[in-house]
């Protein structure tokens, strides 16, 4: 298995993009949840009209 140098390197870019995808899904999934969680300020008229 150690003797395929290609197959480590596809594991290593899939690897790579899942990272990406991962650390932009948990930014994305934060900015959500503050938003979500300041909804209760009276600024949620406004957020909730452009929604």
């Amino acid at each position: 298995m150690a003797s395929d140098g290609k197959g480590t390197s596809e594991t290593a870019k899939l690897r790579r993009e899942f990272g990406w995808l991962l650390l932009i899904g948990g930014t994305v999934g934060l900015l959500h949840a503050i938003q979500a969680r300041g909804t209760n300020s009276p600024s949620r008229s406004s957020s909730t009209a452009s929604a």
